[in-house]
């Protein structure tokens, strides 16, 4: 350990405080809890822990004891969690010091962070853009350089979406491999936990704790880029960033191919009909409570009115799983953009692709996402490459079930050790 847990911390406290006016990136800052879980760790109370006093934050739908779990909605009793969610358990248990509560997207039914009772987030590369969502505060919380690892979820693109936007590693787990216990629900056919991460060292070391092993990667040697139909629609900018990720996997020999994946286009309209009528019955209770978003208020209804739709569209996604599982016969991973442009401007409705069409900015988002949340597949988003205005763009690699380490070591393919982050603001 090359610094005490006690100094990590008070650094990534600091950080976090002086971040907190301008992103607001965290619900609460834990100063005593995470000091006196520090100096306890330095104290070397119980045996040496992997992570060695890393300060990790926690996404507010997840509990943390002692802390209410509201999911950033006012409707939403606070009442504290009498102990950790699972998750968060396996994280303290390898060492990590929990710094705070991250903001997100009401009940995690959005990917731009705007609709919150606790505000909009913004992001550290750009105050004036989104940070996208719903894990948007866990993302700019680890862009900023205050953690360098966040506990997040990933039911339709919620640790990709903002690691793409703010230029973090966004990794979303094999749908059923880690527990949910102390997670709110969104979609049980779908909901998925995952890490938002600075690095692929810190990824590595949060996956281990969280997912108890790490399995042998497979050796990538066959990768298929996504094409046709919905995977051609994204800015121009972002279309070059997959051209640059495929030459840059075929300078590594790896064997690199077009696959075809207009058979997925209805894919988001399925994600729709699994995920909002399980929201829908799930929070109906506070449908008509005057604390509930009004955006959040929609969905729910629009989930109760499309019930009947849902036992064709989970029919319709055992047919999409059986698609990839074909695929994954040819190629070891896949290869798509992660978002369809850059961070959007917090009040745009559109985003200009460059082509001389546009794409809705507070759907577009989970554009390309979406296909490993239906096929139950893990995925990771990673930081690529900058716009010409030095944004951040993710290029997504989406794995077979239980292949988290392969898509680790693709991404460390596609980013050497020595590429230096794009340069933040100071705060």
């Amino acid at each position: 350990m090359t610094q005490a847990a006690r100094g990590r911390v008070d650094d990534a406290l600091e950080r976090a405080h002086a971040w907190q006016p301008r992103t607001n990136a965290f619900t609460r800052i834990l100063d005593d809890e995470a000091k006196a879980d520090a100096d306890a760790l330095d104290a070397g109370v119980g045996r040496p822990t992997p992570l060695s006093g890393m300060p990790v934050a926690i996404k507010d739908h997840l509990d943390v004891r002692g802390q209410p779990t509201t999911g950033c909605c006012a409707a939403i009793d606070p009442k504290p969690a009498e102990r950790d969610a699972t998750l968060v358990g396996r994280l303290r248990a390898a060492g990590a010091v929990v710094i705070g509560r991250t903001n997100m997207h009401e009940l995690a039914a959005g990917v731009t962070n705007l609709a919150s009772a606790c505000g909009p987030t913004r992001n550290p590369f750009d105050l004036s853009r989104m940070t996208g969502g719903s894990s948007g505060g866990s993302a700019a919380a680890v862009a900023a350089g205050t953690v360098p690892l966040s506990l997040v979820s990933d039911t339709g693109g919620s640790a990709r979406i903002p690691a793409s936007f703010c230029g973090a590693w966004g990794l979303k787990a094999t749908h059923g491999r880690l527990p949910l216990d102390g997670m709110m629900p969104l979609a049980p056919e779908m909901d998925c936990a995952g890490l938002i991460a600075d690095s692929p060292d810190a990824l590595e070391q949060g996956w281990r704790a969280i997912a108890g092993r790490l399995d042998d990667p497979t050796p990538v040697m066959r990768v298929g880029v996504l094409r046709g139909g919905r995977w051609e629609r994204s800015s121009l900018e972002v279309r070059d960033a997959i051209d640059d990720a495929t030459r840059r996997l075929d300078a590594r020999h790896v064997v690199v191919r077009d696959v075809d994946g207009s058979e997925l286009d209805d894919v988001h309209h399925v994600w729709n009909r699994i995920a909002w009528p399980s929201f829908g019955e799930r929070y109906a209770h506070v449908m008509h409570d005057p604390a509930l978003g009004s955006d959040i208020a929609a969905v729910i209804r629009w989930g109760l009115h499309h019930r009947a739709d849902k036992t064709d569209a989970l029919g319709r996604a055992e047919r999409i799983r059986a698609w990839f599982a074909t695929v994954f016969e040819d190629v070891d991973l896949l290869v798509t953009a992660t978002t369809p442009y850059v961070a959007p401007d917090l009040d745009a409705t559109e985003v200009d692709l460059g082509d001389g069409t546009t794409m809705d900015a507070h759907r577009g988002p989970a554009w390309f996402v979406t296909a490993a949340n239906v096929a139950g597949l893990p995925a990771l988003s990673v930081p690529f490459a900058r716009s010409k205005d030095g944004l951040p763009i993710g290029v997504q690699l989406i794995g077979p079930a239980d292949g988290e380490s392969t898509l680790m070591q693709a991404g460390a393919i596609l980013v050497p050790n020595d590429a230096e982050p794009p340069p933040l603001p100071e705060p």
